[in-house]
């Protein structure tokens, strides 16, 4: 067998990873799973437990996709590929210029935000016993989590509408929306993106070894997987592609790269326009 790709990013793509990975045909995959197991993920696993266990998953590739607002049609994506936050900030990007026309600027390393010149701590835990109500620091606090918790690339797995995630995600960066909440001129900033932009999927192929392990376990490391953690891999991706593939309630999965990474130009196989 062909090095898999596990992909459910469409229905047509969860029923393909399916076949090749039970290595089925369509009518087998509907006799065994849908009327002999009544599309029963434990029945059907525990039946073909041998078959499944055997599947080799190295050098398994995952299939997901970023959603962006794109002011140059996913150009700098395309050439430099997908960082996250704090690299976006921190180097001359579109979002970096940008916010420096409205005087906003970042100090990555040293946990400080400029607005109009005037520093101000970010440094998400600094203020472990504010509350995000708290005024200004709770707004600080906030944008501190932003930039030093929750900083690495996202994207989804599956999703069947990203226009109801609901922060518009696929019109500008979501990141605008917590500056807002404490400089109300950056208001400007978001409409002009929301304006000039055009909402892509950029869809993407990265390897196992680049994702958060919190992506599909309970708890997270660094470590690689190990044989019990990749058992659990292989019928958890064979559940959400089944599940897919017959539109068995699975709406949406995302999917969270390490801190460290970051998708390559080359990792990226398409940038599709969303309607």
């Amino acid at each position: 067998m062909d090095n898999l790709v596990f992909d459910i990013t469409s229905e047509d793509a969860a029923y393909d990873y399916a076949l090749k990975f039970t290595g089925m045909t369509g009518q087998e995959l509907i006799n065994t799973y849908v009327l002999d197991s009544d599309s029963n993920i434990d029945i059907f696993w525990n039946r073909y437990f041998d078959r499944f266990n055997a599947v080799c998953f190295d050098n398994i590739n995952v299939a997901g996709f970023h959603v962006t607002g794109s002011l140059d049609d996913c150009n700098e994506i395309k050439t430099n590929g997908i960082f996250n936050l704090q690299y976006v900030l921190s180097h001359d990007t579109m979002l970096a210029r940008e916010l420096k026309k409205y005087g906003i600027s970042f100090d990555i390393s040293n946990r400080i935000m400029y607005v109009a010149n005037v520093p101000y701590s970010v440094d998400y835990y600094s203020y472990d016993d504010v509350d995000y109500r708290d005024g200004l620091e709770g707004k600080l606090k906030s944008i501190g989590h932003r930039l030093y918790y929750d900083y690495c690339v996202d994207g989804f797995l599956c999703d069947k509408d990203v226009k109801r995630y609901g922060t518009d995600i696929h019109r500008r960066p979501e990141f605008i929306l917590k500056l807002i909440d404490f400089n109300k001129d950056i208001e400007k900033l978001d409409k002009y993106w929301k304006d000039n932009s055009k909402g892509y999927k950029v869809y993407f192929k990265v390897g196992l070894e680049q994702i958060h392990k919190f992506t599909f376990f309970s708890e997270d490391n660094n470590e690689p997987y190990s044989e019990d953690e990749i058992l659990v891999l292989k019928k958890k991706f064979l559940a959400m592609a089944l599940s897919v593939a017959f539109d068995d309630g699975l709406s949406q999965q995302i999917i969270y790269i390490r801190d460290d990474e970051y998708i390559r130009p080359e990792q990226i196989t398409k940038c599709e326009l969303i309607d």
